[in-house]
Formats: structure tokens, C-alpha cells, sequence
């Protein structure tokens, strides 16, 4: 449950302070998966890493916070770790954009490149 607040209040937040998808209709894809890991920053680095080569400029966190935010031209995208357990995080994937093939594209991209990095351990399910 905190999980969803945290996720909802971060996205009006982000729908209310980026002027950068103002055209309709507005989508947004996500895509979440279950890893194992040896720590959520560990997975946090990886994200902000995947966003930066993107080309996304990444917006400042407050200390201790779960998600990564990162904007381009196209797109805003979150990147949320959830710690579930000390051996296993939720890593959720956001893409919002006013154009649907950009949103789509952006959050299986950045989704892909957290599964395949050689940083983290395999992904449970």
C-alpha cells in the first residue's frame, strides 16, 4: 500500500511540475519485474546509469528516496526500487510522454537495460 502511495503521489507530482507532455492524449506505459539483488542502491545506480546513456537528464531526489526521475524532449520517465526483503527489490519502470510510440519506447528500453546489466544478479521472476 505505501508502495502505491508513493507512486501516485510521485506521479501528480511529475504530471503537475513538468510542463513537457501538454498535448492529448497523454500516455504512459510501465513495466515492473521482481530481482534479486545485493542492494536497492546498487539497482538505483544501474537505473540512473540506463537513464543518463539515454540521454535523460536526471532530476534531483531527495536523500533516501526510491525513484530516479529522468526528462528529455520526448518523455518523463520514474524509475521506482521498492525494497521487498534484503535479498530482493521491486524495480518499476514509468514512461510518460504525449506521444504514445515514445512512451512505449522508452519504458521497455530502460526496463531491458536494468534486466540485462551484468551489475545485478538474476531476476527472479
Amino acid at each position: 500500500m505505501l508502495v502505491n502511495k508513493r507512486l501516485i503521489s510521485l506521479c501528480m507530482v511529475l504530471l503537475a511540475a513538468i510542463p513537457l507532455c501538454q498535448a492529448n492524449p497523454f500516455y504512459w506505459y510501465d513495466s515492473g519485474a521482481d530481482f534479486s539483488s545485493r542492494s536497492v542502491k546498487l539497482l538505483q545506480s544501474v537505473a540512473q546509469d540506463k537513464l543518463t546513456k539515454a540521454g535523460f537528464r536526471i532530476e534531483a531526489a531527495s536523500a533516501g528516496s526510491w525513484e530516479k526521475v529522468g526528462a528529455n524532449a520526448d518523455a518523463v520517465v520514474v524509475v521506482l526500487t521498492v525494497p521487498l526483503s534484503p535479498s530482493k527489490t521491486y524495480v518499476h519502470v514509468i514512461a510518460m510522454s504525449d506521444m504514445d510510440a515514445s512512451a512505449k519506447k522508452w519504458a521497455a528500453q530502460i526496463m531491458e537495460g536494468i534486466k540485462n546489466d551484468p551489475r545485478r544478479t538474476t531476476k527472479i521472476d
